[in-house]
């Protein structure tokens, strides 16, 4: 094997010098006029070198220019009769010039790597051509990335490799089978790095030839294992580009997928997202009917069980079911077919839940590439014991000898399975297979020890490796994190997902209880409608803020439709319940299964049944308790508060019914009484300073500056008959920060509401602007815990930032200190600071990612409790009872009442029948018996997964009650008939 690795190291120090050989000095400049002519003298421009070039887009336009000449030779490789070719991305979009003529240009993201430009056919050493790219401006990537490649060159490297993973696989495999070792020691006999190292290609060519011819007994042996080619298009939705340019990709690479099966008809391909399938649906029907067609002679493969592949972290987990719920609604509805996987590639980063959360909806199968654990593959089990069997790869990789084989040589001696996968197509914005890439499958496969080679899907790969389930080693826990930044970047996107999440479930709610009481029907159309733009800016590059400026405008439009059409929604759903318009009277429903107190039309706080109304009399006189003044303290029979009168910091918070300290009280230094720490005090808003660096949609780069905002301009304080207001105004720079703080007579929480007018911006000068408010706990050795979908998940912290849904917090024992919000994901804690991101500015590819007007929402709560009641006020804090003018008839109802340590997650109108569907999540981890207390006796009522599929009937209705034990973990979801 000694020799294998001089002659790896060979040809790895042959491509490098062809690299070099091949690397194009470009001439830069921004700012010019006319840098396409043929005229110009670009003498004076600045040298660029290197495929990989960037600028900062809003600083104008960008040229690119070269003159290239064909070398005679290469590395002693002749170049005569080539044909040469220029692969080349551009992010933020171009157009191209040869010899002064326009010969491509693109709006948005340009790329030539699935058919790169022919620079010369033929090729005559010594001809020359002026290459000169000119670029877009504003927002996006100002990055290209580029090479040459010349196909004399491409044939002798294709050799090379070729031969060199056959050996490596030959002698894993004689490593098993004893007898054929000799084979390969033979064979690399005959090969001589040395012949590299000296260019000598008719030995090196003629030698590759005999040794192939020694290594052929290896062929029966290699060829019991096979490799399944995916070919896939990652189809990015409104990334660097428009959603105009987004159905414009989806209809091309359609078509070019069905001609390439017309031409090769055992291709196969694989497309997830349901969203893809309906444009084409939509915007080209025939092209739809032929994806038909090939989805039923089993070459294309439906991998889509979301309507598109949308971040994880940040969308709770009904959103996850109605991905899967209407993905599957649609392909099973207009193709006739079912998915068992979940694709998943590009998302960044994978909550600990997902596989329960998966499999609960009867998916078994789980393809991703970020943030694996060293696997290719395995089983990930989740804690309710549910498992995927789940790969790891590159999305948009190429077929070739060093692409294809070291992956699969190292799964080959790790696992000792007869089946691999390999993903291969040009991706982000679409592209697919490529015919180099048949081409060169169609080459590898005549070769010796070369594995078979399929073009198969994931259902056949999955399932085959499925029979040897046993030995696939198993994975917990989540697979987390990358690109941090995209928990807070672009705040507007956050808010829209959370309002749109909880608008829906509620009208989700309110429908089907209108529709039990007065027989109204639900409007399911109009309802998926509005789920399915929710689900749509959920897609990993919109909600992780990490798209163009124009994106952000489609999704602000479809997230008003949503608003807009969601709130009619409600307003006729509620207005059936309504019998009169006493003017004192309302009509408040609760979206969520519990009963809950909440403060209605800042007048009274009413008890209100789980998924169901009430009616309340605002004009009855309440007592309340009240808030105690004693100098700079505040008290209820909750809590004691100092609240500095200078600066609008917390200075002390005492927990009355637990009698400890919340958070770290402010102690003066006995010299100067003045100095207590400050800048360690809670409510505590900060401006961290990112220096300058490149990603700065998705990366929180170094902190090399925080500036406090200690001083307030104002702070006033009003009482009010529930409640007690404090006002603070600050500054900083040019923007503004208006503040309340909301102490409650009655309640055992603080609110803190603010109204930012945040006109800062990043920039590749001065950085990127975060700000982020701190509150630092009295806890010792608190464990660090976060809300994910459908659970809670315990995290060692390191002071970097950390996806939360709704809630964060530390707990001591039972005791917690939780901060709530209602539009943010970002978290950032570090011992025990507890720290919510609230905006931040990054310059790419948007360069006015936060500036404006932000209204931003936390709530601090405290004391003893449980996971499952801390996720259960964070649900109340985010989804407010509606509140209608009015009495309704009868006073107060609700369909049933929930008795358990359980969080009910959603209750709906079944999809396509008349029965009702409740979700029950257990998330102590416990087991646990849950009691249904009807109003009326159900007629039936089913076990059925999270897409509802009924399971399994229950027998034992004891007149209007039903018990149901729970597992750990479970996600239990109930289909009823009323």
């Amino acid at each position: 094997m000694e020799k294998v690795i001089k002659l790896e190291k060979s040809i790895k120090e042959l491509q490098s010098k062809i690299a070099e050989k091949l690397d194009v000095k470009w001439r830069f400049a921004q700012g010019v006029k006319n840098g396409e002519s043929t005229d110009i003298d670009d003498s004076s421009w600045e040298e660029r070198q290197g495929s990989s070039i960037s600028w900062v887009m809003k600083d104008g336009i960008a040229y690119l220019r070269t003159l290239f000449t064909v070398p005679d030779s290469i590395e002693g490789i002749g170049v005569k009769g080539s044909d040469i070719d220029i692969s080349f991305i551009f992010p933020s979009g171009v157009t191209m010039f040869i010899d002064g003529k326009e010969v491509y240009s693109y709006k948005f993201w340009a790329d030539m790597r699935a058919h790169p430009y022919p620079l010369v056919k033929n090729a005559v050493p010594g001809e020359k051509h002026l290459i000169i790219f000119k670029t877009t401006e504003g927002d996006g990537l100002g990055t290209f990335w580029g090479n040459i490649r010349i196909s004399n060159i491409e044939d002798i490297l294709f050799e090379l490799n070729s031969i060199t993973y056959q050996l490596k696989f030959a002698f894993a495999i004689s490593r098993r089978v004893k007898h054929l070792d000799r084979y390969a020691e033979e064979a690399l006999d005959i090969l001589e790095p040395d012949d590299i190292t000296h260019r000598r290609w008719e030995k090196i060519l003629a030698a590759i030839k005999k040794a192939e011819d020694v290594l052929s007994p290896f062929r029966k042996e290699a060829k019991k294992f096979t490799v399944h080619l995916i070919g896939h298009a990652h189809i990015d939705m409104n990334w660097l580009w428009t959603y105009e340019d987004t159905i414009n990709i989806c209809l091309r690479d359609f078509e070019t997928v069905t001609k390439l099966m017309e031409k090769y008809p055992d291709l196969t391909f694989s497309q997830s997202q349901a969203h893809i399938y309906k444009i084409v649906e939509e915007h080209n029907p025939e092209l739809f009917e032929k994806v038909k067609k090939r989805a039923d002679e089993g070459r294309w493969d439906i991998t889509a069980s979301s309507w598109v592949e949308g971040d994880l972290n940040m969308v709770n987990g009904e959103s996850i079911l109605r991905h899967i719920l209407y993905s599957s609604k649609y392909i099973s509805e207009r193709l006739g077919k079912k998915t068992e996987i979940f694709w998943s590639p590009d998302t960044f980063g994978h909550p600990e839940t997902i596989p329960s959360i998966l499999a609960s909806a009867g998916i078994k199968y789980y393809y991703f590439m970020r943030c694996g654990k060293g696997l290719p593959l395995m089983r990930w089990k989740g804690k309710d014991k549910s498992e995927l069997i789940a790969f790891n790869s590159i999305y948009n990789n190429s077929i070739s000898p060093e692409t294809l084989m070291p992956p699969f040589i190292e799964y080959y001696e790790r696992y000792r399975l007869p089946h691999f996968l390999f993903v291969y197509g040009v991706g982000d914005h679409g592209g697919g297979p490529t015919e180099a890439d048949i081409k060169r499958k169609q080459k590898m496969e005549e070769r010796p020890v070369c594995p078979k080679l399929v073009f198969s899907t994931t259902h056949r790969y999955f399932k085959a490796v499925e029979r040897y389930k046993n030995r696939i080693p198993v994975i917990t826990g989540e697979l987390n994190t990358i690109f941090e930044g995209c928990y807070t970047t672009h705040s507007d996107i956050k808010k829209y997902n959370r309002e749109g999440e909880n608008l829906l479930l509620s009208i989700e709610t309110l429908s089907a209880l209108t529709h039990i009481i007065t027989g109204k029907a639900v409007p399911e159309k109009e309802i998926e409608e509005l789920w399915q733009k929710v689900l749509f800016n959920q897609f990993h590059d919109i909600l992780d803020g990490s798209a163009i400026h124009s994106s952000y405008e489609y999704s602000a439009k479809i997230a008003e439709e949503v608003r807009t059409k969601g709130e009619k929604l409600l307003n006729q759903y509620a207005e059936p319940l309504i019998s009169s318009k006493e003017s004192d009277k309302f009509m408040v429903f609760n979206p969520l299964g519990w009963h809950r107190k909440s403060i209605i039309n800042e007048k009274l706080i009413a008890d209100i049944p789980g998924y169901g109304y009430k009616t309340v009399d605002i004009g009855k006189k309440q007592e309340t308790g009240r808030i105690t003044e004693t100098g700079s303290e505040y008290e209820n029979e909750f809590y004691r508060i100092a609240i500095d009168e200078t600066k609008g910091l917390i200075r002390k918070l005492y927990d009355k019914k637990s009698r400890r300290e919340v958070l770290f009280p402010a102690t003066p230094i006995s010299e100067d009484l003045s100095s207590w720490w400050a800048e360690k005090r809670s409510n505590l808003i900060s401006v961290y300073w990112e220096e300058p660096h490149p990603m700065s949609a998705w990366v929180i780069g170094n902190i090399y500056r925080i500036e406090n905002l200690l001083k307030a301009d104002e702070i006033k304080k009003e009482a009010y008959h529930l409640k007690t207001i404090f006002y603070i105004k600050r500054t900083y720079r040019s923007s503004e920060i208006l503040q309340k703080i909301i102490l409650y007579n009655q309640l055992p929480f603080i609110d803190f509401e603010n109204e930012i007018n945040w006109n800062e911006e990043g920039n590749h000068k001065e950085g990127v602007p975060m700000l982020r408010v701190n509150f630092h706990t009295a806890l010792k050795n608190p464990e660090t815990c976060f809300e994910v979908p459908f659970g809670m998940v315990k995290r060692d912290v390191s002071g970097k930032e950390y996806p939360a849904l709704r809630w964060a917090g530390q707990r001591q024992g039972r005791y917690w200190v939780v901060l709530m919000n209602k539009e943010k994901y970002g978290y950032n804690i570090d011992g025990n600071n507890l720290s919510l991101t609230l905006l931040r500015n990054a310059y790419e590819p948007d360069a006015l990612s936060d500036k404006g007007r932000h209204i931003i929402s936390f709530r601090l709560f405290f004391g003893m409790s449980r996971t499952s009641d801390i996720t259960k006020m964070a649900m109340e804090y985010n989804i407010p009872p509606i509140v209608i003018s009015g009495e309704a008839e009868p006073q107060e109802f609700c369909p049933f009442t929930i008795k358990g340590d359980i969080v009910p997650t959603c209750f709906k109108k079944a999809l396509d029948r008349d029965t009702y569907i409740l979700r029950l999540v257990e998330i102590e981890g416990k087991k646990t018996s849950v009691q249904l207390e009807f109003t009326s006796t159900p007629q039936k009522v089913y076990i059925t997964n999270s897409v509802e599929k009924r399971e399994k009937q229950i027998k034992k209705i004891r007149g209007k009650q039903i018990i149901l034990n729970i597992s750990p973990f479970q996600i239990l979801t109930l289909d009823m008939r009323f």
